[in-house]
């Protein structure tokens, strides 16, 4: 029979089961992707001041 000063035995958490946020799938998919686009083309700068 356990005391009270025993210490109390806890299963260890099973992280691998832990419900993940969609935003953060979300947000690391859309971030792979932006890794992978060529960078996009940006017009020309002005060199003129607009009149």
């Amino acid at each position: 029979m356990p005391t009270p000063t025993d210490p109390v035995e806890t299963p260890a958490r099973d992280t691998s089961r832990d419900p993940v946020l969609l935003g953060d799938i979300l947000f690391h998919t859309l971030a792979d992707l932006a890794r992978r686009a060529p960078a996009p083309l940006l017009p020309p700068q002005r060199t003129r001041p607009h009149p």
